[in-house]
C-alpha cells in the first residue's frame, strides 16, 4: 500500500488504483446504491 500512496501523492492515480486492484481492494458495482449496499455488507461481515 506504500506504493499506492506514493503513486497517489505524485499524481499517478491509475497506477495507485491498479495496486489496490491487484490486492483485491477495488470493488465495482452497477449503481451507487448497489455499491453502498455491498460496502455495508462487507463491513458488517468483517467487523
Amino acid at each position: 500500500m506504500r506504493d499506492a500512496t506514493r503513486a497517489f501523492a505524485t499524481g499517478r492515480t491509475g497506477e495507485a488504483i491498479a495496486v489496490y486492484g491487484n490486492a483485491g481492494m477495488v470493488h465495482a458495482a452497477e449503481t451507487r446504491d448497489a455499491a453502498r449496499t455491498a460496502l455495508i455488507e462487507r463491513w458488517d461481515a468483517e467487523r
